[in-house]
């Protein structure tokens, strides 16, 4: 199975984030395992990754800042799911 990790900033209501979950309800998960990382705290559509069965990440961090906090959350989030490396 190969695994893919999707980051986005948000999984609000807006065209990238509707497009990424049209995706992921056409991927097929016998082949591919899903997960989303968010950065910001605007995640209306994590529920339906969710009902599909997409572990949402969310790092809640403020839309103003970028803090060292946020790289090293997100470099532990990826060594604890491992996704397959493009090569």
């Amino acid at each position: 199975m190969i695994h893919i990790t999707y980051l986005i900033p948000s999984l609000g209501i807006g065209g990238s984030e509707t497009m990424l979950l049209k995706l992921a309800e056409h991927t097929n998960r016998q082949k591919y395992q899903l997960s989303v990382i968010t950065f910001w705290q605007e995640n209306t559509l994590a529920v339906r990754f969710n009902a599909l069965g997409i572990k949402v990440y969310q790092l809640n961090r403020p839309k103003s800042i970028f803090p060292l906090q946020t790289i090293l959350q997100l470099r532990y989030i990826l060594r604890q799911l491992q996704p397959d490396r493009l090569s």
